[in-house]
């Protein structure tokens, strides 16, 4: 089976950066993508969608904190994850989110005033825990 989810747009607002309960960090984006085309009459057309990120891969988290802003123009690789939960009404809700963690998930800076591609880490302590395979993807 095959779960995997590419996006290419651009952040609607700036990342929101959190921690679990035991302290382990993670962002959430808001990302909007676009769909332009021309109808038959000629008439322009363009849809948005917006699509709830989950950066979960402690290297990206990293990222989106130091390189990201509204307006940020991404390439994310995850995959689709619904949850639900219940609230103190009673009331039951449901997400569908695209989730980055483990390997597989990916974040790319597109941005040209930001120098694009994947900034080098500071240091090699970013990486620390993740495999060599992870390490290329990041």
């Amino acid at each position: 089976m095959i779960n995997s989810v590419y996006l290419l747009g651009h952040l609607g607002q700036p990342p929101e950066l959190k921690r679990t309960k035991s302290g382990r960090r993670y962002a959430m984006l808001s990302l909007a993508t676009s769909k332009r085309w021309r109808e038959k009459d000629g008439a322009r057309k363009e849809r948005t969608d917006w699509h709830r990120i989950v950066v979960w891969r402690e290297p990206l988290v990293d990222l989106v904190e130091k390189h990201c802003e509204k307006g940020s123009r991404l390439w994310l690789e995850g995959e689709l994850a619904q949850r639900s939960w219940t609230d103190e009404a009673g009331k039951k809700h449901w997400v569908t989110e695209v989730v980055i963690s483990g390997f597989g998930g990916n974040i790319q800076l597109l941005d040209k005033r930001k120098g694009g591609g994947v900034p080098e880490p500071e240091d090699e302590d970013a990486y620390e825990g993740v495999s060599e395979l992870e390490r290329s993807y990041a």
